[in-house]
């Protein structure tokens, strides 16, 4: 008798215990969505084809650690991209900016990509969310621009993304 009353009460225990886990990974989700930022529309000329960014094994599903990319630049001009990037999580049918932890910064760098080039990028995320990213879709964006002999203005400034998925 005496162990039926002490397995029920472990087998209480354990129920209350998988409950409260659960809410805690729900608390968690939640956080994550209110900590999400509205998108500020930029202006990005939009006509500018042949330059496509993509995962670079083809998937899209990535770990939460490392993501690497292919920049392929099919225009007849130089394009320059730079360490810059932003990512992306699709939430309740729009787009909404992961905030990076506060004072991250940026090396100010300008690659040059020459016509018909073809490079690949890697970023690590493990440094920007070292808990993770919860599961769900996100893309990463980053900007391009056409390299003219005139002044860097937001006619030459391209937008890329790439969809990925973090399971």
């Amino acid at each position: 008798m005496m162990k039926k009353i002490v397995m029920m009460i472990g087998v209480m225990v354990m129920v209350i215990g998988l409950t409260g886990c659960g809410a805690d990974r729900n608390e968690a989700g939640n956080e994550f969505r209110e900590s999400l930022l509205e998108i500020t529309p930029l202006k990005f000329n939009e006509d500018l084809t042949g330059i496509e960014l993509e995962l670079l094994d083809g998937g899209r599903t990535v770990s939460y650690a490392l993501i690497t990319l292919q920049l392929v630049n099919n225009t007849e001009y130089t394009i320059i991209y730079g360490e810059y990037f932003s990512i992306e999580f699709y939430d309740a049918g729009e787009w909404k900016v992961v905030p990076f932890p506060e004072n991250t910064g940026f090396f100010l760098i300008a690659y040059h990509l020459e016509s018909g080039e073809v490079t690949s990028i890697t970023r690590q995320l493990e440094w920007l969310f070292p808990d993770g990213l919860p599961t769900g879709r996100y893309r990463f964006r980053t900007h391009v621009f056409r390299d003219i002999d005139t002044p860097i203005r937001d006619h030459n400034l391209h937008d890329l993304v790439a969809e990925f998925n973090i399971q």
